[in-house]
């Protein structure tokens, strides 16, 4: 299993036949439980983001540059949380490799 390393810790990649999947990562703070958080690749994060807050959904965290991609972390309307990202470049692409980041990753976060 391949381990990137972001500005936010490390993230173990797991793979089919090569293919990456899902990743693990540690929570960043002791009170974060452990969870499943869905990432949705997008071409424009901003433009995500605001249509997002014109459904009816809040902005959790404003985009922000990272060294996996912009990303942000927004809510729908019945407050499940969900980030929106364009991956960066370096970026391992989640399921059938295409030229656009229409991908998804699904990470969980545990501590065990």
């Amino acid at each position: 299993m391949p381990e990137v390393a972001y500005d936010t810790g490390s993230y173990t990649i797991f793979t089919m036949d090569g293919v990456p999947l899902a990743g693990v990562a540690v929570p960043r703070g002791p009170r974060i439980p452990n969870h499943w958080h869905a990432y949705f690749a997008v071409v424009d994060t901003d433009k995500a983001v605001a249509l997002v807050a014109a459904l009816g959904g809040r902005v959790l965290i404003e985009p922000t540059d990272t060294s996996a991609g912009r990303v942000s972390r927004v809510a729908d309307p019945q407050g499940a949380a969900f980030s929106v990202m364009r991956p960066a470049a370096n970026l391992p692409r989640f399921g059938p490799t295409t030229t656009q980041p229409d991908g998804q990753d699904h990470p969980l976060t545990t501590r065990r």
